[in-house]
């Protein structure tokens, strides 16, 4: 079933979550995933394919860019080397503008079966669960948030029908919440950025604080995020004003005390 929280809002029904069950290391202890979806339905000609070779030469660093020791509240991962700046830059952002210890990993070395051939895309589907397979291995069920930040194109094979997706993400039973962000239609330099801080501080509100959907125009947390223009649209904060430190403390709080 959707989780309710994240569900879009009664006129927006075409935007759905859909709840996977899934079985990794941990075993039946960890399942029960919400897919949230960011897509835009348009095809953009000049966004270069995504192939196997394309891949290799941005292969990240290492299989394994968490440290079992090193605690953060969220974990920004390049997940292909030219990201390593943008998640750097991202990492300093996010804890000027919401009370969170965040930090950026070395780059993750994505697994070739994230790509789908026939389509040249990623399948953020399967790099959020490459990403959640990663940290469980090193981190078990601790409470956390991963932004995965790629420059490849991406879709969601939950929602093969639609071109491509600005971000997919999915969270855990156990307050874990995993977001893969595609870059490769958010145009260059600082249009890129404030696109990706926008994507980011969503995935934090949703993911993190566990914030409802809003009804402003202007949130990061809008009901949905269907275009360029429609994420132009938005601010990277929660609301006008934006939520006190204190207010979103609770609601961490009282998003984690929820069976």
């Amino acid at each position: 079933m959707a989780d309710p929280e994240l569900s879009p809002a009664p006129a927006r029904r075409n935007r759905l979550f859909a709840v996977v069950l899934t079985v990794l290391g941990f075993g039946a202890a960890i399942g029960g995933l919400g897919v949230l979806l960011d897509r835009d339905s348009s095809s953009d000609p000049g966004v270069p394919p995504v192939t196997g070779e394309r891949v290799a030469l941005t292969f990240g660093a290492t299989a394994q860019p968490f440290a079992p020791d090193r605690v953060c509240d969220v974990y920004v991962v390049p997940v292909d080397g030219r990201s390593e700046g943008l998640a750097a830059r991202l990492a300093r952002a996010l804890p000027r503008r919401v009370p969170v210890r965040a930090c950026v990993t070395p780059s993750f070395r994505l697994d070739l079966a994230a790509l789908d051939h026939r389509r040249e895309q990623l399948d953020g589907v399967v790099v959020a669960d490459q990403l959640s397979l990663a940290f469980q291995m090193a981190r078990g069920i601790a409470p956390a948030t991963v932004l995965g930040v790629t420059a490849l194109d991406m879709y969601s094979s939950t929602f093969a029908a639609d071109s491509f997706d600005f971000g997919v993400a999915k969270r855990f039973p156990q307050n874990q919440g995993f977001a893969a962000i595609a870059t490769a239609r958010m145009g260059v330099d600082e249009d890129l950025f404030r696109r990706l801080e926008v994507m980011a501080m969503r995935y934090v509100g949703l993911l993190y604080f566990g914030l409802p959907e809003s009804s402003s125009p202007t949130s990061a947390l809008a009901p949905s995020i269907r275009s360029l223009e429609e994420l132009d649209l938005l601010q990277p904060q929660f609301s006008v004003p934006p939520p006190s430190a204190t207010e979103l403390m609770a609601a961490r709080k009282a998003f984690l005390s929820k069976k």
